[in-house]
This record gives C-alpha cells, structure tokens and sequence, in this order.
C-alpha cells in the first residue's frame, strides 16, 4: 500500500486542516509538513492536491527554515511569474535565454547553493559563486565579463524580487561584496573597406546575398534584416523600415518588436534598390514553382517555400563561404571545385583540399572570419571612422542612445581622437592648411 503523503482532518472548531510531507529540511534534517486551516473540507482537499502537484514538478520546494530553495524559487519565478523589475512581463525570448543561463551557470555549476533555502542563501556564498564564474575552478575555465555580468543582473534581479513578496527581507547580491570579474571580451572584428567591398561584389552569387548586402550598407541587427516583409520596403523613398525582428523560441519563429521597441528609416542607396527589386522578380519566380506549397507571409528573406529561414543556417551555408569567396575575389583567385556530395574518396579529399585552400588564402588575404553580427559593427566602424557623426550613426544601429554606440565602438575612439587633433592644430595654426 502506498504511502499516504497528505491528509485533511476536521478539527474540534469546525475547521478542516490540510497537511502533507515535502520532505526533511536540508539544514536541520528535521521533517517538514506544510499545512493550513480552511472553512469547509473541499477547498482543503483541493489546496493538498494543488501543493502535492507543484512538489512533483519541483515548483514547490517549501522549506520550513527558510522558504523555497534558490533552484525552486527561480523555477517557479520563469514558469508562473515572469515579471521584471519594473513589473512588465518579460518576453518569452528573454525568460528563455535567462533561465538558460541560471541552470547552466547556478544550479548546475553551484548545487549546494542552488539547494540553499532563500532564507538561508548569503553574500559570501553569492560571492565564491560569481569569483568562480569569472575567474574559472578545477572543473570550468572562467567565463567572458559579459556574460558574468549578465548571469549577476537575472539572480539580483529575481532576488530583489524575492525581497518584494517577503521571501528575503534584504537582496544578498550586494554590489560592494559580489564581484563581477571575467574574461576581456573580444574585440570586435569588422571588415576593412577593400574587403566589405570585396563581400559586397562577390553578393551576388549567392541566394541570400542581398540580405547580407542589406546589413552592411544598413547595420541592421540579423535577427531585424530577416524579419523584414515587403511592407517594411519603401522602394520609391529608397528606405527601410525597421518596425521588427524575427524571434525564435525552442524552434519556433515568430515577428516581434524592435529591441528598443522604437520604428527606425534607415536610408539605403540606389545600388540596394536595384538589388532588392530584382530579388522580388526572383522571388516571384520561386514561388511559381513552389506552387500551393509555398507559404506567404510576406517576408523579403524566406526559405524557398515562404518560411522564416533559420539564421544559423544562413551563416553556416551561406555566409561564412562567401567570406571566402569574398577573400578568393581580393586574391585575384579562383575557389577549388568540389563535385557533388558522395561518400567516395575523392570527394573526401576534394573537400579537404578546399579546405585548406580556403584557409590559405583567407589568411594571405587577412580575411576575418566574422560573423553575421560583426557585418552590422563594420557599416558602424566604416562611419565612425569617416567622421560621421555619432548620433547619425546610433540612429541607423537603432541604439536608443547615442552613448550605447560609442560605448560599444570604443575601439574606433583613437582614430577619431587623431583626427580630432589634427583639425584642431589646422583650426589653431599648428600647421598650415592644405591649398
């Protein structure tokens, strides 16, 4: 027979008590058996089985010495709550990506405090926690400072919400006490002018070539490029209007608002419109052929039967080789050939020879291999570098403040200040002005 786990029993008041075991408590040992009175034996009955059905998800881990565990507490936060810290929902997205990084970061990385109740949870261990995420253990190479300051904002940010429905009466993420410490990140890889030229010429000979000229002439995010519709072209005013972003969650693809939430025109020349009136003709074309299968939902960039095309394979199968078709074109050379896709020999061998063709003239050629992303930073750098003016240049990146973009183009900043000073010693008579 199986072990009963609750019971409702009638009190002599009347009143009907509710109680069941969640376990023994992992600081004391001592069992803890949550209960509650209520008026009439149905409404006790249903709160049991409710408390029952959350212990068996893990959403309720309630602990007598301290309230819900860490790891319970954050669980529950992503799966019933997901408020902000000014009250407004979070984005499934952001709820995604924030939960991730607590169960790789915290509870898997850290499980004791993961298994600390809140009450329990102190500085000092949020401390060694955060010092081991930075600067690495005997198990984990440390983490890049981005990354660590972005796991630290999530858990203070839920704490602080801990402290809001009494679960804490102070947040123990003390800024002064838990440091955030970890890799430099790495700098910003971006094309120099001869090779976005180079990638901009070579475009052409591939099916989403157009998409990636777009992002260079416009420094819009992938995820915004990929989610424009025919709606968002403006091919009179020679202008796209940035109004989303193709979003994906646990596979799923959908079109939601900017990051900054605001609608930006980003101007494009004359050259982009004729590129992206002959990618609607070819469009036109493809989706003839699809016939009834093709699936239009109006984006400028699908799949050849109308879906959202998945940006990782946009890189992997498309960008990344016309990189090197890019660095090929600069070279004056011509990429080795490889015959259709077999398991024989020598298409084995035919692909290791490209390979190491590949790599040789991306090297001869100081090509980056960057990614898609770093295609958006190098339309940032070129401006910047040219003198445009930085708030021209955040209104293009759709950065909310004109500090975002310079914060982030820090690496441009000695150019800039050379260029500074040299006007400055024309304008002062430092030195004698041309002509």
């Amino acid at each position: 027979m199986a072990r009963q786990r609750g019971s409702v029993r009638k009190l002599l008041d009347g009143q009907f008590l509710a109680r069941y075991s969640a376990g023994s408590d992992p600081i004391t040992g001592k069992r803890v058996q949550p209960q509650q009175t209520f008026a009439d034996r149905k409404a006790a009955q249903q709160w049991l089985t409710a408390e029952l059905g959350k212990l068996d998800a893990g959403v309720r881990a309630v602990r007598k010495s301290g309230g819900p565990t860490l790891a319970a507490f954050l669980r529950n936060f992503y799966a019933e709550d997901g408020r902000g810290v000014k009250g407004r929902l979070l984005s499934p997205r952001t709820r995604e990506i924030d939960l991730e990084l607590i169960e790789r970061y915290v509870i898997k990385r850290a499980p004791a405090i993961a298994e600390t109740p809140l009450g329990k949870l102190t500085t000092e261990q949020l401390a060694r926690l955060f010092l081991a995420l930075g600067t690495g253990d005997d198990a984990h190479a440390g983490l890049a400072r981005a990354t660590v300051a972005r796991v630290y904002r999530v858990v203070s940010a839920r704490l602080a919400h801990a402290v809001k429905l009494g679960h804490l009466r102070a947040n123990p993420m003390r800024a002064d006490l838990v440091a955030v410490e970890g890799k430099a990140p790495r700098a910003h890889r971006t094309l120099l002018p001869v090779q976005a030229q180079a990638l901009l010429a070579v475009a052409s000979t591939d099916r989403y070539g157009v998409l990636f000229s777009l992002i260079a002439w416009t420094g819009l995010r992938p995820g915004e490029a990929a989610g424009l519709t025919w709606d968002d072209i403006d091919l009179e005013g020679a202008a796209i209007i940035v109004r989303r972003a193709l979003v994906r969650t646990k596979g799923n693809a959908e079109l939601r608002g900017t990051k900054t939430g605001r609608v930006r025109r980003v101007p494009i020349p004359a050259e982009m419109v004729a590129q992206i009136k002959a990618h609607r003709k070819a469009q036109a074309v493809e989706k003839l052929a699809a016939g009834r299968h093709y699936d239009d939902i109006g984006l400028v960039f699908p799949t050849r039967y109308g879906k959202a095309e998945h940006l990782d394979n946009l890189v992997r199968r498309h960008f990344k080789p016309l990189l090197r078709r890019a660095a090929y074109h600069i070279a004056g050379k011509v990429r080795p050939a490889v015959p259709a896709p077999s398991r024989s020999p020598k298409y084995a061998e035919a692909v290791k020879v490209r390979e190491a063709a590949d790599a040789e003239v991306m090297q001869a050629t100081a090509f980056p291999d960057i990614s898609l992303y770093e295609l958006r930073h190098t339309q940032a750098t070129l401006l910047l570098r040219r003198g445009v003016h930085p708030k021209i240049v955040a209104d293009r990146m759709g950065h909310a403040k004109t500090s975002t973009t310079l914060d982030i183009y820090s690496h441009v900043s000695p150019d800039m200040q050379d260029k500074a000073l040299s006007e400055l010693e024309e304008a002062l008579g430092g030195k004698k002005a041309a002509g």
